[in-house]
């Protein structure tokens, strides 16, 4: 390694150590689900699964689609999500993307859909043990779910569920480093 690369490595761990809150803990952060459900008329889901750092969790949250020019591609806007562990902690989410509906029979579109969520998720607070948990500036959390079959507009005299799967993938900042109180 010459003598110019050494200095602009060492300028860089530098900016990084100066640049990082003292405090910070930032550590990858997964959630996962496979039985969630999503009421389209009511715009609220919930649903059960695993979380790192937490265990197993339940989870809840609002995602209000909101109609594009293209009749199958909505944005939609998650106005909460929360994950709650086992012992009563969260954390909190919030954030929004995209949903296309996707025909399961493209040769008859009026049939059923399924549909792709995808978007990005910001930390907005945390309880007990996640109370001082942040997102990680410049890097929000990746939101995917799937959801299962469904028809599509919904009927919302009999309030349907549709079913879905969905990870939540990124890092976020706990708010300390181990070890410390």
């Amino acid at each position: 390694m010459s003598f110019r690369s050494a200095m602009s490595a060492l300028t860089l761990c530098a900016i990084l150590v100066v640049c990082q809150p003292a405090d910070a803990q930032v550590v990858p952060f997964e959630t996962s689900t496979e039985d969630a459900a999503y009421s389209p008329c009511t715009a609220q889901y919930t649903g059960t699964g695993k979380a790192t750092h937490m265990g197993k969790v339940s989870f809840e949250g609002i995602a209000i689609p909101i109609p594009t020019d293209d009749p199958l591609l909505f944005d939609w806007i998650g106005l909460s999500h929360e994950v709650t562990a086992a012992n009563g902690d969260t954390i909190v989410m919030s954030g929004g993307g995209t949903l296309e509906l996707i025909p399961v029979d493209p040769l008859d579109p009026a049939t059923e859909f399924t549909a792709i969520w995808s978007g990005t998720f910001e930390v907005v607070g945390g309880t007990g043990r996640f109370a001082n948990v942040a997102g990680v500036p410049g890097e929000p959390l990746i939101v995917e779910a799937i959801n299962d079959p469904f028809v599509f507009p919904p009927d919302c005299e009999s309030d349907p569920l549709w079913t879905f799967s969905a990870t939540i993938e990124g890092p976020i900042d706990l708010g300390r480093k181990k070890g410390k109180k």
